[in-house]
């Protein structure tokens, strides 16, 4: 029997994070020892009142179905939590929870986009975003933001892109690879653009709590009531908690885009996990210093993982001003062999060779590049940050 998959999924292409942690999983099922730097997740375990909440909500049998967009109490919550954080209002009815925050990306995409449709988004970017857009049949338009622009918006590159197709613009900051922070130029040109074209702006925030001092987060729902009827806000408990496997997200947008998510919803997961939802609930509640304990843990991650990185010659880096990662740029650098400039070969020799694990920067628009996580123990960090700089010298 022929199998004929459909014309879109024939299209997706598998998540190059998840391709690099399933490697690795394999060559540690054989008993190799892997140093991964792959993984978009806290070293830290879930904190103890959000796992007592899951552990409750099965004892006291809160394991049915519960409302479509989220019991009240936590859609409640999460809407004091913006308000608290970023002193902008949402009502409950303009909350809705999901069973991830990749679910609510892809749920907005999905009710705002379609064929014909063209959608921006700033390389490097996310891998995710370009798929999903894909999957919803429009038409992904990228725009480069550059190391030596801090990653910012440039209003030459914002105006080239946009067309009378643009239905909307997507927004990570904290951006994963980059951990590059939008500045309030870069938000208010982007925003400006979003009014005056009548253009969704997708504002993935899944980092906001994970910022490093100096620097000051900054939301587009923050700048104006305009901009903030045009976005669609994205976060949830994956990263700020450690919360990954989970899978509890929320969207916060007005209520007639919320009501469509619900509907997209009900036909697909019906609700967000219960048991998550009652997790999710007691750490908005009773874990509010884990993230920035966990944000102390990580300053001293970045600097050890920069001071290594950072001395391998023409290899460039920007400092994460949030999220977890680091983005090398080696495309500066003089191979021997040009195939190494594809990240996906130099990736996959550092695993072979180095035993040390890294996903290629081609999963995020950005060749030459390889993006590190430096979320994982101090001692993995040091050894895997030497193991890949002593395996790129073998190769210059």
């Amino acid at each position: 029997m022929s199998l004929k998959f459909s014309e879109r999924f024939s299209q997706l292409e598998m998540s190059g994070t998840l391709a690099f942690f399933a490697k690795v999983q394999k060559l540690r099922s054989k008993g190799e020892e892997i140093i991964s730097l792959v993984a978009g997740e806290l070293s830290e375990d879930t904190p103890v009142n959000a796992r007592q909440g899951g552990i409750e909500a099965i004892k006291t049998g809160f394991t049915r179905y519960t409302l479509n967009r989220g019991i009240t109490e936590l859609r409640k919550t999460v809407a004091d939590e913006i308000f608290q954080t970023l002193n902008v209002k949402y009502v409950v009815d303009e909350i809705l929870i999901t069973s991830g925050a990749k679910q609510a990306l892809y749920s907005l995409i999905y009710v705002t986009c379609g064929s014909g449709d063209e959608v921006i988004i700033f390389s490097p970017y996310y891998v995710s975003y370009f798929q999903q857009i894909k999957m919803c049949g429009a038409k992904p338009v990228i725009v480069e933001t550059k190391i030596e622009d801090g990653y910012q918006i440039t209003e030459t590159a914002l105006a080239s892109a946009v067309t009378d197709k643009t239905r909307m613009i997507i927004l990570n900051s904290p951006n994963n690879p980059t951990g590059a922070l939008l500045n309030r130029e870069s938000l208010e040109l982007v925003g400006n653009y979003a009014v005056e074209n009548d253009i969704w702006i997708l504002s993935d925030e899944i980092y906001e709590k994970i910022i490093y001092p100096p620097s000051q987060f900054i939301s587009p729902i923050q700048l104006s009531d305009k901009i903030k009827e045009r976005t669609l806000l994205v976060n949830g408990f994956s990263k700020a908690y450690a919360m990954t496997g989970w899978r509890i997200g929320y969207c916060a947008a007005q209520k007639d885009i919320i009501d469509a998510v619900a509907l997209v919803q009900s036909h697909t997961t019906s609700n967000a996990s219960s048991i998550s939802q009652k997790a999710a609930l007691s750490a908005l509640k009773s874990d509010k210093d884990f993230s920035q304990n966990a944000v102390e843990a990580l300053i001293k991650k970045r600097d050890l993982a920069i001071e290594i990185l950072g001395s391998i010659e023409s290899a460039q880096l920007f400092e994460p001003q949030g999220a977890f990662y680091i983005l090398l740029d080696l495309s500066k650098l003089n191979f021997r062999d040009s195939k190494f400039f594809k990240s996906n070969e130099l990736a996959l020799y550092l695993l072979e060779n180095k035993k040390v694990a890294v996903v290629p920067g081609a999963s995020f628009g950005k060749e030459s590049s390889l993006r590190i996580s430096f979320a994982s123990s101090l001692k993995e960090i040091e050894s895997g940050c030497k193991k890949l700089k002593e395996g790129i010298a073998e190769l210059i």
